[in-house]
């Protein structure tokens, strides 16, 4: 294809050329075969450009759109992400305000009497046991603590066992500190002593109204927790 038929063709599509120039043109086309189909190649050819463009331009848009959509998308999600975490966060202080209202409250009220709630121990050694445990518990149940604590220390037993009677010796005899001290120190041998030291721990720290280790002593409570000692703990309540 010729560089002058090129621009001639350009120029007719484009309206370029004068009423002399296109009728000349067209009188070419008709008459000229090679003429007519370099016109159509160039035809063809501008189409398929124009096509491309098009095309293109359409490409370019869907981008743009695409990309105003993501960054609105990102902006609402940023907002709505930022919304959550207000509504999480209002959510739990109120949340936390409310159970700090009724623990303060809860322990404002007329407090349910140590005898209501205190289960005791069953302090009697079976036969066979060891003896001594049973001299040192005996003394504690009597009133004599120092005596008590001194002969459970003694005992040929294994901390956290000397630590659970030395709490119970405490507690009978209401020194509620020392108690929930010891109980601190049990590491339980069962799930009936497990539960006894649970249930003790919330009795004691219910005495004492420490607010905050109460609730979480509440909270931490095991489900298969003996009902007797659920059911003494749901007079607090």
């Amino acid at each position: 294809m010729k560089e002058d038929n090129i621009i001639l063709f350009q120029k007719y599509v484009e309206g370029a050329l004068t009423d002399q120039e296109g009728k000349a043109f067209l009188d070419r086309l008709a008459s000229d075969t090679v003429f007519k189909s370099e016109f159509e190649l160039f035809q063809m050819m501008e189409g398929h450009l124009a096509e491309k463009v098009r095309h293109s331009e359409s490409l370019e848009a869907i981008k743009r759109i695409g990309e105003k959509h993501r960054k609105e998308a990102k902006k609402k999600k940023s907002i709505t992400r930022i919304k959550r975490l207000g509504l999480i966060a209002a959510t739990l202080l109120l949340f936390g305000f409310i159970v700090s209202y009724f623990f303060s409250d809860f322990f404002k009220q007329e407090k349910v009497s140590f005898a209501e709630l205190y289960v005791e121990p069953n302090w009697e050694i079976k036969k066979g046991d060891n003896m001594n445990l049973s001299s040192a518990l005996a003394d504690g149940v009597n009133g004599n603590v120092e005596k008590s604590m001194n002969a459970i220390r003694a005992l040929d037993l294994n901390d956290s066992e000397k630590s659970y009677w030395l709490g119970e010796v405490y507690l009978k005899n209401k020194k509620y500190k020392e108690a929930l001290a010891s109980f601190s120190e049990v590491v339980a041998k069962d799930k009936v002593q497990r539960d006894r030291v649970n249930y003790l721990r919330i009795v004691l720290l219910y005495q004492l109204e420490k607010e905050s280790d109460f609730n979480q002593a509440l909270e931490s409570l095991p489900l298969d927790m003996d009902k007797f000692y659920r059911n003494k703990l749901s007079k607090l309540f």
